[in-house]
């Protein structure tokens, strides 16, 4: 039995739970809402990230838990004795890259940019209106109304969808 095979196996299976776990929650059914929450959460997932690597450098698995509960079962002491170190920094390096890739492809001053523009979702949560044009507070308000806070489309496809198979019983 190949230990180090099953043990990447294990390790890449937690991590595309992760994965998945945060594409569910920016599209799909249970929609983040708008950019600036999927901002957010994109942004929490790269902490997340610097956490693991900060656990696993401490020979903390515990985030990776079909690759944890492997190492518990499998009795790598005795069958390769050098397969924890071996592990940690394969998923250091890959975490790392990850990482990297995270931050080309979501880098913080987009996010912190768009932080700026967060009164578009709530124009008086801040004190915006102070010293403003009765007019230009108007127009933020109907901004706001008119505002599609869809990042995806997938809620407008469903929505069709359904229209679709309702119109399709009707004919039936």
């Amino acid at each position: 039995m190949d230990l180090s095979w099953i043990s990447q196996l294990r390790y890449m299976l937690s991590v595309f739970d992760h994965l998945n776990k945060l594409n569910e929650s920016i599209q799909g059914a249970n929609v983040g809402g708008d950019i600036f929450s999927v901002s957010g959460k994109i942004s929490s997932f790269k902490v997340k990230l610097q956490m693991w690597q900060n656990n696993i450098s401490n020979s903390s698995f515990s985030n990776f838990p079909h690759f944890d509960n492997y190492l518990k079962e499998c009795c790598w002491e005795e069958l390769e004795p050098g397969l924890e170190q071996k592990m940690k920094k394969l998923i250091l390096d890959h975490l790392c890259v990850l990482s990297q890739n995270f931050n080309k492809y979501f880098p913080k001053e987009l996010h912190n940019s768009l932080l700026k523009e967060k009164w578009i979702v709530n124009p008086f949560v801040e004190d915006y209106e102070a010293g403003l044009d009765e007019d230009l507070i108007e127009v933020l308000v109907e901004l706001k109304e008119r505002l599609a806070i869809m990042p995806t489309t997938y809620l407008s496809e469903k929505g069709f969808s359904c229209l679709v198979d309702i119109k399709k019983l009707k004919k039936d």
